[in-house]
Order: C-alpha cells, then structure tokens, then sequence
C-alpha cells in the first residue's frame, strides 16, 4: 500500500508515533538509532585508530615498560643536558654561537647505591661526555651485530667456531640451556636457525675484523667464542650478567672463550654510552682484566656521568688523570 503524509497522516503523527515503512518501529525510534549508531561508529573508529598510533609508538620501544621507561628517562636533568650539549655541538658546526658552554652545565643526576634517591650533583672533573655519545664504535658494534648475525637490541649473543665460521646468533636473555645447545650444536657442525636467532656461516676475514682488538673474559685463543653484545644499562643485560650465564659456561669449557661488545642504546639508555666509553678506556688502560672488572662494577649503576665511572675507575686501580684524558679522546 502507498504510504502518502496527508494532513490527517501528520496529525495523526503528532498524537502517536509514525512508523517507518521498512521497520516498522516508530519513527522517532529509528532516527535516534541511526544516531546512536552513527555514534557507535565513529568512536570504534577512532579507538582503533588511536590504539594502532598507541601500538606503533610502544613499538619503537621493544615494548610499553621501554617505552615508559624512556619517556621518564626524558624529563630527568641529565637527559635534557645532553641534549643542550648536543645541540651547542651542532651550533658550532654551522658556526652558530651557544649561550653556555659544556662546563657551564657539567650537572648530571647519580643515583645513590643506599636508598637508589637521585639528586643533582656539580661534576668535579672536566670530562666532555659529547665525546662518549658520539664514539663510533657504538654505531659499528650495533650494524656488525646487525650485518653479520642478524641481532638488534641488547643482549645480543653469537656462538661462533673460528675455524669453520659457522655460527648460531641468540638474540636475547635466554637461559643457561639454550647457550650449551648452541654450544653443541656449532661444535658438532648442526646449528639450525630457529626462534632464539639465525644460523649461518662467516669468512675468515670478517672472524678477523670481528675479533681485532677485543677483550678475552677467559680462555684467549679457544675455537668457539661467545660474542656478547651488551648495554650496561640495559636490565636484560643486567639480569644476564647476574645469572653468569655466558660465564659460567666458559668458566667450565676451556675450549669456549667470551667476548664482550659494548653495544649502548642511547634512545633508551642516554647516559649508557658513558659507561661504555668508560670500559673501553679501563681496557685501554689496564686490559682485559681491568675491561671486565669495569664492566662487573658498571652493571650495579642504573645510570652513568662524569664522576661515577672515574669513581669505578679509581676503584678498579686505574690513573684517574690518564682515564679522564681517555674519556676525553
């Protein structure tokens, strides 16, 4: 039947609800429905859309507790001083003048061992912290875990035989057991790639560039080598290094030797570069022995500056004016 809006219709509408030719409900009903859902639509949307926002940024991160981690990290004094000495660096670069100079605000935040409170200290020795952030051995360290084994992040681990090539690369902090399979299997001949990281083979070249100058934790000289790249920063790393994971496998093989990598990651870990530059001079400085006590005493800090690695320095039997002048190279 024709539905006509006669003038008896609309009074009739107006005394009682119009019903709508396809539902049938009244309709007042169905417009508020279509609103409603309209509504509905819209915020589901926009949800979604702001969780794959949400989701990308945390991914950036390796996961929300980084993420979290970072965005604190940013609003400390330290954090925002390298930033200021960052970009007076590149002032000068492009010959722009800096309101203050590096020594004008050598302030940093330390962390105290007893109650883990931080406060804002005056740095006592002139050290140029611009210089640890900027060494390019970080940047080396990183695209040769990447490059080579296929890693990224920290730890990142690599059971490698010097003289076949073959390796089997772990990408994480994963337990005592997984370590000795790879161990196994690389000196069997059987590394297979699988969820811990990739299996493939290198050249004696890049074996050579990849062991040139390294610190040897024990046993210098060994066919298989546990390359271990690591952020002193880094609590996975540091769980790792607690656990003697790698260590204690070493420690009991003497066919397997390890070596560490520093490995810092400043988006997440700012002030980590200074206590890699740190064990890199207390290697120079002292070797290996000296490298690896600065590395044991490095992973109780939860953050790095000027005083505290010349104080595990010291502590470690160091020149503090020669570790200051390494710093500063």
């Amino acid at each position: 039947m024709k539905h006509e809006m006669t003038q008896e219709n609309a009074t009739c509408c107006s005394k009682s609800a119009c019903k709508c030719p396809i539902t049938g409900l009244p309709i007042h009903k169905v417009i508020f429905g279509a609103i409603m859902l309209t509504l509905f639509g819209l915020t589901a949307w926009n949800t979604v859309k702001i969780n794959k926002i949400f989701s990308a940024q945390v991914a950036q991160y390796g996961n929300e507790a980084n993420m979290n981690e970072y965005l604190k990290i940013t609003q400390t004094t330290g954090f925002i001083n390298n930033v200021k000495q960052g970009l007076d660096g590149l002032k000068a670069q492009v010959g722009l003048s800096t309101e203050t100079t590096t020594e004008e605000t050598n302030t940093t935040e330390t962390t105290t061992e007893e109650t883990g409170d931080t406060k804002t200290v005056q740095s006592t020795e002139v050290v140029n912290t611009n210089v640890a952030n900027g060494d390019a051995k970080w940047a080396a360290n990183g695209q040769e875990a990447f490059t080579y084994f296929g890693l990224q992040g920290t730890p990142g681990n690599v059971v490698l035989n010097t003289k076949t090539g073959n390796y089997k690369a772990i990408g994480g902090a994963y337990p005592k057991d997984v370590f000795e399979k790879a161990v196994a299997t690389i000196k069997a001949g059987e590394a297979q790639s699988d969820e811990a990281g990739q299996a493939g083979t290198l050249t004696q070249e890049q074996i050579a560039a990849l062991l040139k100058g390294v610190h040897y934790y024990k046993n210098e000289g060994a066919e298989i080598v546990i390359v271990e790249y690591s952020d002193l920063l880094c609590p996975y790393c540091q769980r790792h290094f607690d656990n003697k994971t790698i260590e204690s496998i070493v420690d009991a093989d003497a066919t397997v030797a390890m070596v560490f990598k520093n490995n810092p990651i400043a988006q997440l870990h700012p002030t980590a570069p200074i206590g890699a530059k740190g064990a890199e001079c207390a290697g120079q400085l002292g070797g290996s022995k000296a490298f690896y006590n600065f590395i044991a005493k490095g992973f109780t800090y939860s953050t790095f500056n000027n005083d505290n690695v010349t104080e595990i320095a010291t502590s470690i039997g160091l020149d503090k004016a020669q570790f200051v002048a390494c710093l500063n190279k």
